[in-house]
């Protein structure tokens, strides 16, 4: 199982440090996480297809 943040402005590096695998990072379109690069962006009307991917992605 991949861990998976819903990442938004913040400090979520040390989140991601932390981590033994690399989680996924998805932000939410227009606002980029301040300091990790987002791997999946979605609008919020969208949001059920993410959970779609997400389950897909494990």
């Amino acid at each position: 199982m991949t861990l998976a943040l819903i990442a938004g402005r913040g400090r979520l590096a040390q989140v991601v440090a932390a981590q033994d695998r690399a989680p996924l990072i998805c932000a939410l379109e227009g606002t980029p996480p301040d300091t990790l690069a987002a791997d999946l962006t979605f609008r919020l009307e969208t949001l059920g297809s993410l959970l779609i991917e997400l389950g897909q992605r494990g």
